[in-house]
């Protein structure tokens, strides 16, 4: 695996939008065929959690700074971060630095840790079936023809398509290399004394026990049946405001990762016509270019 303090482009790999020249290619693929992929991937999604999770919305955010939530938005039982894919996603989170003007270095353990956890979620069936249908679509090439006319195979195109676009590093102010998509929206970041991204139930639900993290009411509740919800919130992380946030509750870490990277090609920039048991839930994805590529800057529910 490539360190997440180098940046790099598969020679098998087009990224549309970079600033190599590509075009940013929108609505390539039907509305239709995207809502149908989220459906699939929302019943492939077994290591979905939500039966076991405790949400308690208690009162809507008041708009006026008080606190309408008294009690903690989330109980998780500690089985829970047992779950393989979870349990190799919380290794990762004492390895990123909230500010985003303190730049970030990378060891060997971290590596492995982010080695782990890709080769945890890559290797279930919600992960395959959006490799599938990138790969089927053309969005991520993983086919080349040589001067020899043999055409060459790069298994591992998606793969790394995912190290890149999610981990890759860049620079959100003072071109200090201190944040990555995975960073902003799995785990969190400061900036400007507020918190930025922080779309993630499972580090929201362990700042919370850890009493790093006060929940101060609900704007919006989407109940998506008995595969858990999206919570519109609001909240403070370390005495810092997150005025508006919204997160999937129950869903696992490789759920969420392949709806965002399907939405991140279909829809790059755009809202992407997703609905899970019927209802919709529309992601939005934003998009960066750095340094000759294009890499994921944010990636939500869009409520």
């Amino acid at each position: 695996m490539t360190p997440k303090g180098i940046l790099f482009m598969s020679a098998c790999l087009i990224l549309h939008g970079s600033s190599s020249g590509q075009q940013i290619v929108k609505n390539q693929v039907p509305d239709s065929e995207i809502t149908a992929l989220g459906e699939t991937l929302w019943k492939l999604d077994v290591n979905n959690v939500a039966n076991l999770v405790t949400v308690d919305v208690q009162d809507h955010y008041a708009r006026n700074g008080l606190d309408n939530a008294p009690k903690p938005l989330l109980t998780v039982p500690a089985s829970v971060y047992q779950r393989e894919t979870i349990a190799k996603l919380v290794s990762l989170y004492d390895n990123y630095i909230p500010a985003t003007n303190v730049s970030e270095k990378i060891t060997q353990q971290e590596t492995r840790e982010e080695t782990a956890f890709l080769d945890a979620i890559l290797d279930t069936a919600v992960m395959k079936k959006a490799e599938e249908f990138l790969l089927d679509k053309r969005f991520i090439i993983n086919r080349k023809t040589g001067r020899n006319g043999v055409v060459e195979v790069n298994k591992n195109a998606f793969r790394e398509a995912i190290q890149q676009i999610w981990f890759g590093m860049f620079s959100r102010e003072q071109n200090i290399i201190a944040s990555s998509g995975f960073e902003h929206v799995f785990v969190g970041e400061t900036r400007n004394g507020e918190v930025t991204g922080f779309h993630n139930w499972i580090y929201f639900a362990k700042q919370e026990a850890n009493r790093s993290l006060n929940y101060y009411g609900h704007l919006r509740i989407l109940r998506l049946g008995q595969k858990g919800m999206v919570v519109k919130n609001n909240f403070k992380w370390n005495n810092l405001s997150k005025p508006v946030m919204t997160m999937f509750v129950g869903t696992s870490p490789e759920f969420e990762m392949a709806i965002y990277t399907v939405c991140y090609y279909a829809r790059p920039g755009g809202k992407c016509p997703i609905t899970l048991g019927g209802k919709s839930v529309p992601i939005v994805t934003y998009y960066i270019n750095r340094y000759g590529k294009r890499l994921l800057s944010s990636a939500f529910v869009e409520l």
